[in-house]
């Protein structure tokens, strides 16, 4: 039986090239995509190219391709990539497209159609060297999948998601996580009413100064775990829409936020929650904490909650939970 191709890849001089040929090349300066009919998905087509440094064009013959997922997955070296020619209209997955493209210094993605994508979780995941990433352009009604989606993108200093409309996802953990470099973060107009998961959003954001999250509502939310760890640079935190009704981890939540002074938490709601372990941990100039009610009963790991908090506030604490667990209080070694 013989194999048939799906894509063919055409060089600028119309010269056909099998995929393994890319991985033999280092800068090239045109390509053409064409796409046999019956094939809607694009899947990992680049993915893994390990010496790729430049695609200077690359253009496809068909507008209704629908799946790009992993397209240019962990392509390391590629420092140059035009796609301005790339048709989206139709493509309803994005997920790890630029995912591990650690090397790619610009990126124009400004003329995506993204009104049919539900997928974007990776997206941009490591993409270490941008400065800039315009995504103002972006619809993203139909998403409900960001998980990771900007995570290790550390030279990004602002991100403008004022456009992004998100009232219809439910994953979030990881989005911003360890984007070292991000100093401001408005984020007021996302919606956040189905979103289920936040673990890590904001962790390893160590130059964020100043982040609006003052629409969250998060009555949904089951995991929020490391949420805003590591967060160092962090004075004030406005937490006054959530609803923590459902959530069942919190560890980590607040570690090493360094620089919070005052934190009210006292509306929070965690009947349910179980595991509190490292929550305050390395909060070391936190003086003015308004908590929550803790059902001790309920609790199961309270370990090293208050590591690394001033004397002052363990001794407050301990005035209030009379009966939680010595070990809430003692120093990581």
């Amino acid at each position: 039986m013989e194999y048939k191709l799906f894509y063919h890849i055409y060089l600028d001089n119309n010269t056909e090239i099998k995929r393994t040929y890319l991985k033999k090349q280092d800068n090239i300066s045109k390509i053409k995509i064409v796409i046999e009919p019956e094939v809607t998905q694009l899947v990992s087509i680049f993915e893994k190219i390990p010496i790729i440094k430049q695609i200077k064009y690359l253009k496809f013959n068909r507008k209704d391709i629908t799946d790009m997922k992993r397209m240019f997955l962990d392509c390391k070296l590629l420092t140059d990539l035009d796609i301005s020619k790339v048709k989206t209209d139709n493509v309803n997955n994005m997920a790890g497209m630029f995912c591990g493209c650690s090397n790619l210094k610009k990126l124009d993605v400004s003329k995506f159609k993204t009104n049919k994508v539900t997928d974007m979780r990776i997206m941009f995941h490591g993409c270490k060297l941008l400065k800039e990433l315009n995504v103002v352009n972006f619809i993203t009604d139909k998403v409900n999948r960001m998980s990771y989606m900007f995570c290790e993108c550390s030279s990004l200093k602002k991100l403008d998601l004022s456009n992004f409309n998100t009232h219809n996802v439910t994953l979030m953990d990881g989005m911003f996580s360890d984007c070292t470099s991000l100093e401001e973060l408005d984020l007021s107009n996302f919606k956040t009413d189905k979103v289920t998961k936040m673990g890590h959003i904001f962790s390893g954001c160590s130059s964020l100064k100043k982040l609006n999250i003052t629409s969250f509502f998060t009555h949904n939310l089951i995991n929020m775990g490391s949420m805003f760890s590591g967060c160092s640079s962090l004075q004030k935190l406005d937490l006054s829409s959530f609803n923590t009704c459902n959530v069942d981890y919190m560890g980590w939540l607040f570690s090493d936020c360094s620089s919070l002074i005052s934190l009210d938490v006292s509306h929070f709601i965690v009947d349910n929650v179980e595991d509190m372990s490292w929550m305050f941990s390395g909060c070391k100039n936190l003086t003015d904490l308004r908590l929550f009610k803790i059902n001790l009963n309920k609790v199961e790991v309270v370990d090293y909650m208050f590591s690394e908090c001033k004397k002052e506030l363990k001794e407050k604490v301990k005035k209030l939970y009379k009966n939680m667990k010595e070990i809430a209080f003692l120093d990581k070694k």
